[in-house]
């Protein structure tokens, strides 16, 4: 399946994959996670910055998942969603030496699955560490869990199934004018808003575990020894001074190699996106949704006022609504800059050169797999890519 303008994604066991450039032999295989939301779609979110480590010699496993409160539940279904994946992709990919990348919240994902599990890491790079409680680490979310809205379980109930399903089925609608492979990579953004309607409607406020937990998790069980701490220096909510005071501390202290860097840029420069690349079919569902997500707030506000819910409580289930028509939206047409080339040249450079990659290889060489006459996701084509590393899948 295509994964954008600049690489050839395949579907592997629920993960996407790209390999280096035709004829390039992988150098090594770098496991990505990304943060809230934007980590269902990982391949499209930050495709550039993986289609640059893919042009560097790496071979990228992008492992989406669906936002939870429940963290260590997302940790379980990544970690064992790569190793399924890892073992359909054979022995030659095995052997490669591994490395974890994660953003935001697939930071905190990566360190606690290397807390809870015998991983064979050669390293792992942290962007963004983010372990904070949900109400800052998710702004969006911030009105929306407060202690007056435990009563209201069954309006959000309904919200979740009734005016939230006849919206995304408005999504759908919108989304059939739009390619199918961008279709298949902007639903999964859709379909995980629900779960997180009802986790609160039924009283959820906070992570699983919360904050102080994860740390003592990580303090008591990381074992990844050689860690690239990144932060940088316009982002609000990160939390990377913790994360590496909390690694000086855990019971891979002895061993611990850490590097941090603080580089310049926001939250979301791992999320940047070149105008110049960007899908026609994305930008025109960006320019689409506004209009499409106006009549979605029309019926949520009959909904409210039939209700008959106090003002306040009508905005925060108004700001809950919005929180679903923003992730699309967001993805469609966010952190798009003239600069973004150079910006995700660099990263991929202070990625690459930890994973042992030369630096300076340009992404605009497309990092693809040879199409096969009757290989579909997930399972196996015939036949290498040119070399002798093995690509099939």
């Amino acid at each position: 399946m295509g994964g954008g303008p600049g690489g050839d994604w395949k579907e592997l066991e629920g993960c996407f994959v790209l390999y280096p450039p035709e004829g390039a032999e992988p150098r090594c295989l770098v496991q990505f996670i990304g943060g809230s939301f934007v980590g269902a779609a990982p391949q499209l979110a930050y495709g550039p910055l993986l289609e640059a480590l893919a042009a560097r010699g790496a071979l990228v496993v992008a492992v989406p998942y669906g936002t939870s409160f429940d963290h260590l539940r997302v940790a379980d279904e990544v970690h064992f969603k790569f190793e399924r994946c890892l073992k359909a992709l054979g022995p030659q990919a095995i052997r490669l030496q591994r490395y974890g990348v994660g953003h935001s919240l697939g930071a905190l994902l990566h360190a606690l699955i290397g807390s809870r599990y015998p991983i064979a890491s050669a390293g792992n790079v942290l962007m963004s560490y983010n372990n904070r409680p949900a109400t800052d680490s998710i702004p969006l979310l911030s009105p929306l869990i407060a202690p007056n809205l435990r009563a209201l379980g069954p309006i959000l109930s309904q919200l979740a199934t009734s005016p939230l399903r006849s919206g995304v089925e408005q999504w759908l609608d919108l989304l059939k004018g739009v390619s199918p492979g961008i279709v298949k990579q902007i639903i999964p953004l859709l379909e995980q808003l629900t779960p997180i309607y009802l986790d609160i409607a039924n009283g959820a406020e906070e992570f699983t575990p919360p904050p102080e937990e994860s740390r003592s998790i990580i303090r008591q069980g990381y074992t990844v020894p050689r860690n690239l701490l990144l932060r940088f220096a316009q982002d609000e909510i990160d939390e990377t001074p913790q994360l590496a005071s909390t690694l000086q501390s855990s019971a891979v202290a002895s061993m611990l190699e850490l590097t941090v860097k603080t580089l310049p840029g926001e939250h979301a420069r791992p999320l940047q996106q070149d105008l110049n690349r960007i899908s026609p079919d994305v930008a025109r569902f960006a320019s689409q949704a506004a209009t499409q997500g106006e009549s979605f707030m029309g019926q949520l506000g009959s909904l409210v006022q039939q209700a008959g819910l106090p003002e306040q409580t009508a905005s925060q289930l108004t700001g809950l609504a919005k929180l679903g028509m923003g992730i699309a939206g967001t993805i469609a047409q966010t952190v798009g800059s003239a600069s973004a080339p150079q910006d995700i040249d660099a990263l991929a450079d202070e990625i690459g050169v930890f994973c042992g990659l030369a630096p300076g290889s340009k992404p605009a060489t497309p990092a693809a797999l040879p199409e096969r006459t009757g290989s579909s996701a997930g399972g196996r084509g015939s036949g290498p890519t040119s070399g002798s590393f093995d690509a099939s899948i």
